[in-house]
């Protein structure tokens, strides 16, 4: 049974690691949106 425990809590480890990076990204793309929109708007006028 210790066995089964083992491979399951790996499998489960290394499911979250795959899962919790592009997640957390993601969320830090949404969080900066606004501010990445103005930064263009701002370097758009520069180039003008």
């Amino acid at each position: 049974m210790d066995f089964v425990i083992a491979i399951v809590s790996s499998i489960v480890a290394k499911s979250a690691e795959y899962t919790i990076s592009p997640i957390t990204n993601h969320v830090k793309y949404l969080s900066n949106h606004q501010q990445n929109v103005e930064t263009l708007k701002h370097q758009a006028e520069k180039l003008k």
